[in-house]
């Protein structure tokens, strides 16, 4: 006589492999968490501070094309308060920025060479600061 077959063993789900399977998704988790970080994260960043540079650029060049200096440094104050909203808070410049922009608080004259010198050096320091951004971009096209 023939012995009847043995029915076919069902899968019981186990508490190995809920552990393995938590595990898995916990690496997938951590990967996904570095990946951004590395990443991601530094891209962002990277173009919010080419965003504020390019705003700030503008100022300057607007600056350069006004008829009186109080104009001028009205202008450039203006341009690093608008760039300052954009640019990463940890940027190089953003406190450079952000000196510029309360100057305004100061009440802006043109006679006033040591607010002039100031107005000049931060926005030197921005400058400095946002070359590198540019040169990168340069260096793409």
């Amino acid at each position: 006589m023939t012995e009847p077959a043995k029915p076919a063993k069902k899968f019981q789900w186990t508490i190995g492999h809920t552990m393995v399977v938590i595990g898995a998704i916990s690496v997938l988790g951590i990967g996904g968490v570095v990946y951004a970080g590395v990443v991601v994260h530094p891209a962002e960043v990277k173009a919010k501070n080419l965003e504020a540079c390019t705003i700030f650029q503008a100022g300057l060049e607007q600056a350069a094309s006004q008829s009186s200096m109080l104009d001028s440094m009205k202008t450039v104050i203006v341009a690093a308060q608008n760039a300052v909203g954009v640019a990463d808070e940890n940027a190089d410049f953003s406190q450079d920025l952000i000196t510029i922009g309360l100057m305004q608080l100061q009440g802006v004259s043109e006679t006033d060479n040591a607010q002039l010198t100031a107005l000049l050096g931060y926005s030197k320091n921005v400058q400095n600061a946002c070359a590198p951004l540019f040169n990168e971009v340069s260096s793409k096209k």
